[in-house]
């Protein structure tokens, strides 16, 4: 006797999946039949950066979003780009289909409605930052929540805000949308409702003191938080590890630290530092040498570059500027970077190591930051010995922060790669 007949697998341009799991009541397809395990790799793309989202899928094409700031929409039968679309940030929300279009948010808080055809943006809106939801659509309204601690609903024909809410904290989790209400998950503990208005009122209050706040994220977050914040906020950005764990460590260390700090305060010394004043400035041509910080007033359309210096020190530990020579790396550092880290109550001293920094080190930090008639670094300085020796004389004078820029390494390094050059011979 012949069994009844099976019902034939669904192929892969039978299965529509149009948002985050399926459909906006979270299905995740669970009419579907669980699939046997996979024997072989039918095509893999590389997207040019992590996939963090959902992939959607509907009439055969497949619609991806990647950390490279893309969307893309891939033919599944054969495994090829249809199109990309660029977006102005990290991707981690999973685009949701509506019609011909095709919505998602990114990392610089804009969301996107792109046409699924062309891939041509057709508009976007923007939330008060990033945007890791996926929107909902719902009777021609997308819902998606910010990290902002909003929530935002807009037309999904023209991109236009019909309202905003303001939750109780960051909004990560995406919408369920019912006949009447919406549903989302939100921030909570230690995160406070008012913080947002508390930093504005401050920035405003505090416009043109050094007051600062710290903010503890993973390292991972440090670039995000740091645009979130921006500079006028004045809200210094720190990594406490890599993951949520790393947290409690970090707090004790930074404990161990302030009371090694408040021992080296008792500690006399006979060092003091130079008074941190601007140079008077200085009227006369330089010719082909570089500028220093005196000759500020003449340093022209280096302006970009100076604020993306500024936005890498307040995010990293160590920065390096890389350029042929001659295109003016010393200037920008002496004479654009210097006045402006000055005005955020920073010290910043330049050093030249030449080629045998262990002997010549200690005397160029002594010449740039100390009283002539202090006691001069030693050499060789690690700079574990240098942290406990300038740190007491910076705390006492209120500073916050030292940047010290060392001009020429190529002079330490010629040495080693001329070395290496003839080992090669």
């Amino acid at each position: 006797m012949q069994g009844p007949p099976k019902t034939p697998e669904p192929s892969i341009l039978e299965t529509a999946w149009p948002t985050l799991l399926q459909d906006n009541a979270r299905t995740g397809g669970q009419g579907i039949r669980v699939a046997k395990a996979p024997d072989h790799v039918r095509w893999h793309l590389r997207m040019g950066g992590s996939v963090r989202s959902a992939p959607v899928l509907r009439a055969g094409v497949l619609y991806v979003t990647s950390m490279a700031g893309n969307l893309h929409a891939i033919d599944v039968e054969k495994g090829r780009q249809n199109w990309q679309f660029k977006a102005t940030g990290n991707i981690h929300s999973t685009p949701a289909l509506s019609g011909q279009k095709v919505l998602f948010g990114c990392d610089s808080g804009k969301v996107y409605a792109v046409d699924c055809n062309s891939g041509k943006g057709l508009w976007e809106t923007s939330a008060g930052a990033e945007v890791w939801t996926s929107p909902v659509v719902r009777n021609g309204v997308a819902f998606f929540g910010s990290a902002d601690a909003c929530v935002y609903a807009v037309d999904v024909g023209k991109g236009a805000k019909r309202w905003t809410a303001e939750l109780g904290g960051r909004v990560y989790s995406t919408a369920c949308v019912g006949d009447r209400h919406l549903y989302v998950g939100c921030g909570d503990g230690l995160e406070d409702p008012n913080f947002s208005q508390f930093l504005g009122w401050s920035e405003r209050l505090f416009a043109e003191s050094q007051v600062r706040r710290y903010r503890l994220v993973r390292e991972s977050e440090v670039e995000t938080a740091a645009k979130m914040h921006g500079t006028r906020q004045r809200v210094q950005v720190l990594s406490y590890g890599k993951r949520f764990g790393d947290l409690i460590d970090f707090i004790k260390n930074l404990s161990l630290r302030q009371g090694q700090r408040m021992s080296a305060r008792a500690v006399p010394t006979s060092r003091t530092l130079l008074p941190n004043i601007s140079p008077a400035p200085r009227f006369e041509l330089r010719g082909i040498d570089w500028y220093e910080e005196q000759d500020a007033a003449y340093l022209h359309g280096r302006t970009s570059d100076v604020q993306h210096l500024k936005q890498l020190l307040a995010v990293h530990p160590v920065v390096r500027l890389a350029g042929p020579s001659g295109t003016g790396k010393s200037s920008l550092l002496r004479a654009g970077l210097i006045p402006e880290l000055r005005k955020l109550g920073w010290r910043s001293i330049v050093i030249r190591p030449y080629d045998d920094p262990n002997s010549t080190v200690a005397g160029e930090l002594s010449r740039a930051v100390l009283a002539p008639s202090s006691e001069p670094f030693v050499n060789p300085i690690t700079h574990h010995a240098l942290r406990e020796q300038l740190l007491p004389l910076l705390t006492a004078e209120g500073c916050q922060c030292l940047v010290i820029l060392i001009d020429q390494v190529e002079d330490v390094l010629a040495p080693s790669a001329a070395a290496r050059e003839r080992g090669l011979r």
